[in-house]
C-alpha cells in the first residue's frame, strides 16, 4: 500500500525531531536515504534501511527505524514486513536496528525497543494487514525533549535482554 502524502509529511516530522534529537547530543549520524535506488536490485523488497546509522562512541554503529505511530490497546504495532525485511537488514550489515516510536499522544516521550526483540513474536491481523505487537510497557520511554539518547540506548539495551 503506498504512503499518503499526509503519512509521508507526519514521517519527515518525526525523522527530523529525531535529527534534532542527533544534534543537541553531538552524536555522529548518517540519515539513510530512502529511495529504491539506494538498494540493490536483487534486495527490492527483500531489505528496508533503517532511517539512521548512529555512532555510540566506543561501541559501533548501531540502526535506528523513527516511527509516528499511535498505539494500539497498550501496543506499538510493526507490519511483519518492515520487521523482516529490517532483519534483512542486521543480517546483512551486522548491525542492531532500534525502533524510536513516537505516539502522537504521547509527547513528548518517545518509546525504544530493538527490532530482534520481535522475533518469535505471533502476527497479528489489524485491518487486514500481519502486524507484530510490541507492548509499550517493555519498551525504553523516554522524554525526548530533557534527556539524551545515549543514556537511554543503555538503559534500554539492558532492559531487552532480561
Amino acid at each position: 500500500m503506498p504512503i499518503t502524502p499526509a503519512d509521508r509529511a507526519r514521517g519527515q516530522r518525526i525523522e527530523s525531531l529525531f535529527q534534532g534529537w542527533l544534534n543537541r547530543d553531538g552524536l555522529p549520524y548518517f540519515y539513510l536515504d530512502q529511495s529504491m535506488f539506494t538498494v540493490p536490485a536483487n534486495m527490492r523488497g527483500l531489505i528496508k534501511r533503517p532511517d539512521f546509522a548512529v555512532g555510540i562512541p566506543n561501541i559501533g554503529l548501531i540502526a535506528f527505524d523513527v516511527k509516528a505511530k499511535a498505539l494500539h490497546k497498550g501496543d506499538v504495532l510493526v507490519d511483519l514486513d518492515v520487521h523482516r525485511r529490517l532483519a534483512t537488514f542486521e543480517t546483512c550489515f551486522h548491525m542492531t536496528v532500534w525502533f524510536v516510536v513516537f505516539p502522537p499522544r504521547h509527547a513528548p516521550y518517545a518509546y525504544l525497543f530493538r527490532n530482534r526483540d520481535l522475533a518469535g513474536s505471533q502476527p497479528v491481523t489489524i485491518k487486514g494487514k500481519a502486524c507484530l505487537r510490541y507492548a509499550v510497557d517493555d519498551a525504553v520511554a523516554v522524554n525526548h525533549r530533557d534527556s539524551e539518547l545515549l543514556p537511554a540506548i543503555m538503559r534500554a539495551n539492558v532492559v531487552s535482554h532480561k
